[in-house]
């Protein structure tokens, strides 16, 4: 069986990267789903152990409402723990770097298989060159304490390049794809900050209608310490769902949809040189990359 190529051996790196990246991924997500989980649970047991003191139960560690307050403060320490992975943007290092490290080795490949930039020397120089840059990348991650899957199951469609590739086979496996890839997620992020904001819209109402109703209801004064918990909830949850976030990446990345289909419409009307193509278009993808681990690395008390 013949060795793979330069370029197959490093699109291959690429994809472990982009492995470990969605693995990185989804562990934050659980451990951040943890948090909110706890958070609520916290919350409630927490009111209802206030409810039952009200009522005149002892509240002693062996009693009901003591068991809702034992409950709520183990909750509460366990939401702090796993908290850190909504609170610390650091959290996600791991990941931010994994998924910047795949995209810049893929954007590698395609620019030395389109033969642009430093790659367009002689065979010997271009590849020499494309394995010091593509090794730099890789070493750069695992100086961060990262390192890929031996192997990886790639989870996309998408092509690998080969030397030589043509401008039209660019167009279609590179642009066109990743600009469906924004599209649908610009949608997915329009759609989590919609919810997003009307479960805080719902939790404050529910706050709001528990305060008065325990506050002008006779025999309702024992349902005020849920208006707290109510509370706590609507924070938590905004916290988790980080609305600024998928507002700013729904708008960013339907941006990048618009750039990539305006280039694609120049070069289909031939106002775009083929060898320009290539270096456009991965700029443009590379600037998104970029901004991309800019806004995810930026800590919840900082300025957009």
């Amino acid at each position: 069986m013949p060795s793979p190529s330069l370029l197959e051996t490093k699109w291959q790196i690429a994809r472990r990267w982009a492995a470990e990246a969605r693995q990185q991924q989804a562990s934050h997500t659980r451990q951040a789903r943890l948090a909110l989980g706890f958070a609520v649970a916290a919350a409630v047991s927490g009111a209802f152990a206030a409810v039952i003191n009200m009522e005149g139960t002892e509240g002693s560690p062996f009693s009901l409402s003591g068991l809702f307050a034992l409950i709520a403060g183990a909750a509460a320490a366990m939401s702090t723990f796993f908290g850190r992975h909504i609170l610390s943007e650091r959290s996600q290092a791991k990941w931010i770097v994994a998924r910047a490290t795949a995209e810049n080795l893929q954007s590698e490949c395609y620019k030395f298989a389109a033969k642009i930039g430093t790659y367009a020397d002689s065979k010997i120089e271009a590849a020499k060159s494309f394995d010091t840059r593509t090794n730099e990348l890789v070493a750069a991650a695992r100086e961060k304490g990262i390192e890929p899957p031996a192997k990886a199951v790639s989870s996309s469609s998408r092509l690998a390049p080969t030397e030589g590739m043509s401008a039209e086979w660019y167009a279609e496996n590179r642009l066109a794809q990743q600009k469906d890839w924004y599209v649908s997620r610009s949608e997915e992020h329009r759609n989590k900050a919609r919810l997003a904001q009307r479960l805080g819209l719902v939790f404050g109402i529910l706050a709001a209608l528990l305060g008065f109703l325990g506050s002008v209801t006779q025999g309702w004064l024992s349902i005020t310490p849920f208006v707290g918990a109510t509370t706590t909830i609507a924070t938590a949850v905004a916290l988790f769902a980080s609305v600024d976030r998928h507002v700013f990446l729904a708008s960013s990345y339907g941006g990048y949809a618009e750039a990539i289909g305006s280039l694609l419409a120049r070069f289909g009307e031939g106002l775009v040189r083929e060898e320009e193509l290539v270096v456009e278009g991965e700029t443009l993808l590379t600037s998104e990359y970029a901004a991309w681990a800019a806004r995810m690395t930026m800590a919840p008390n900082q300025p957009e």
